[in-house]
């Protein structure tokens, strides 16, 4: 795994693809996440798909990617996103681009139908950071990934709005871990890994 993300992160200083988290966080997460591979990957707000290329040593070969961003078609960060789902899709994921607001019922209902029937999926939030909408984000979308799934949160340590979202979540249960790099970069921010169905003091039946 690790020689796997440093080659990812190599791939994106090459194109010139930029990584909107600081590195050791998402690598901090990535480590914690490796243990079993995940065959769907939803992302709400992959700007440049710099994230998705990193989470996606995280799945199998084959596996689902659906990117939901209100992205300017026209816009550079379109072009580098472009190149992105270029990418992934050369190394054998299927990867769908849903242009729009993930609050949008209609966005909402074209990524259910794109995640249909998945056991372990990966929801990355890192969208509207508004308390609201990351709740809705959580709850619109966290049925997509299966019982054997986990959700990934940006900012979750410095953004007073996320971490009022997260610490809700917290609260109802979940296992969660954090992973935060100070201030020792511009991206440090603290993610968020929470596992919806894995509740802390649960007995292996349930």
């Amino acid at each position: 795994m690790p020689e796997l993300k440093n080659c990812r992160f190599e791939l994106l200083n090459k194109n010139r693809i930029e990584l909107r988290q600081d590195r050791n966080e998402i690598s901090a997460a990535c480590d914690y996440l490796s243990s079993k591979p995940y065959d769907l990957l939803i992302e709400i707000g992959c700007l440049h798909g710099g994230s998705a290329i990193v989470l996606s040593g995280l799945l199998k070969t084959g596996s689902t990617i659906v990117l939901v961003d209100p992205i300017n078609r026209g816009s550079a960060a379109a072009k580098s996103l472009k190149w992105s789902c270029d990418w992934l899709r050369g190394q054998g994921f299927k990867v769908f681009l849903v242009i729009g607001l993930s609050f949008d019922p209609k966005i909402r209902r074209k990524v259910h139908t794109l995640a249909e029937n998945f056991q372990s999926g990966l929801l990355h939030i890192d969208g509207d950071h508004a308390t609201w909408s990351v709740l809705l984000d959580y709850y619109a979308f966290v049925d997509c990934i299966g019982p054997e799934g986990a959700v990934i949160f940006h900012d979750v340590v410095t953004n007073p709005r996320v971490k009022i979202a997260w610490d809700q979540l917290c609260q109802e249960g979940h296992s969660n871990r954090v992973f935060y790099n100070g201030r020792n970069s511009t991206w440090a921010s603290g993610i968020g890994v929470l596992e919806p169905l894995l509740f802390v003091g649960a007995s292996p039946n349930g």
